[in-house]
């Protein structure tokens, strides 16, 4: 995934797993916007009624390590897993699918 250029190509990726994945992700508008009053937004992933979660934040400052590609790019990748039922790998740890699916 490359680097996103702009607010709108973030929010169009977020976009685009929504409508990819409608029955595991949803978009949420959070109640505070930007210093430059932006919305601010986050994903939900899992099923309705799951109580137990986990939170992936990036971009929160300027230059730091963590972009958003790298939240936008681990909840695709989590997603095409859950959905084709596979696992999941990042060099030398990897995931089942059953691990993905819980």
């Amino acid at each position: 995934m490359a680097y996103l250029n702009s607010l709108s190509e973030l929010e169009s990726g977020i976009a685009a797993l929504v409508s990819a994945y409608p029955s595991t992700c949803t978009a949420i508008n959070l109640p505070n916007t930007t210093a430059q009053g932006n919305t601010v937004r986050a994903m939900r992933i899992g099923t309705p009624g799951e109580k137990i979660g986990v939170a992936f934040l990036g971009g929160l400052h300027a230059r730091e390590w963590m972009p958003p590609e790298i939240c936008l790019s681990f909840a695709a990748d989590l997603l095409e897993a859950y959905d084709l039922g596979t696992g999941l790998g990042y060099g030398p740890v990897s995931y089942t699918a059953s691990q993905i699916a819980s």
